[in-house]
């Protein structure tokens, strides 16, 4: 993936915190890849990536409505990320975006949304959600926050509300044909803590500062 990047002394580097390597999974095999947070001067690199990352140039075997709402997904990740105060972590493969999580931080945490970025053709790497949830939850703890709640779309290209449910998280009553509340207690969160480390092999980082732009090559 080839990201352009604009111009702007305001902006001459893009420096994201390495918070953790995601060295593999217990239960299969899969790449290692790492997770950033961004800082706020990073909201240029997020506009950019935005602008470089097409579904439909990745996704042959996908309809044309899954793929125009994995896109959706995406861009409304990217947009919340830019616009507003939240905290934003990005996934990277090596030299290629492979997924983006976004949430405002209060108590309880809203999560704005979690997408995976394709990496190859007809190709997203394994766990990447699953890392970025982890790390979620992490905060959750280490913030001593009231619990998660997110909106889970109905219509994407697989059933994330089943997901979510595995992680913890539990439906919630709504009227909106789109999006199910779904909410996660400190409980559960704690409970999920203990879970994740038989499934991924996590390591948490001494917080280096990274430039993003380097990275892409």
């Amino acid at each position: 993936m080839k990201v352009q990047f604009i111009q702007n002394n305001n902006y001459p580097n893009f420096k994201a915190i390495k918070v953790a390597e995601v060295k593999g999974s217990v239960v299969s095999n899969m790449p290692k890849f790492d997770i950033y947070k961004l800082e706020e001067r990073d909201r240029v690199f997020l506009c950019d990536l935005k602008r470089s990352v097409k579904f439909k140039d990745y996704f042959s075997k996908m309809s044309d409505a899954l793929i125009a709402r994995w896109q959706k997904i995406f861009n409304y990740c990217m947009d919340t990320a830019i616009s507003n105060d939240n905290i934003t972590y990005l996934a990277f493969w090596g030299k290629h975006p492979c997924g983006v999580m976004t949430y405002q931080n209060e108590s309880p945490i809203i999560l704005d949304g979690v997408c995976s970025i394709p990496v190859e053709k007809n190709k997203k790497l394994p766990f990447v959600g699953k890392s970025l949830f982890y790390q979620l939850f992490k905060d959750a703890k280490e913030s001593d926050s009231k619990g998660i709640k997110l909106k889970a779309v109905t219509d994407g290209p697989y059933d994330v509300a089943k997901k979510y449910e595995e992680m913890g998280f539990k439906r919630e009553f709504s009227d909106d044909m789109e999006y199910i509340d779904m909410s996660c207690n400190k409980h559960k969160i704690k409970e999920q803590l203990k879970e994740f480390p038989y499934v991924i092999d996590y390591w948490e980082c001494d917080g280096e500062k990274v430039n993003l732009t380097d990275l892409l090559g």
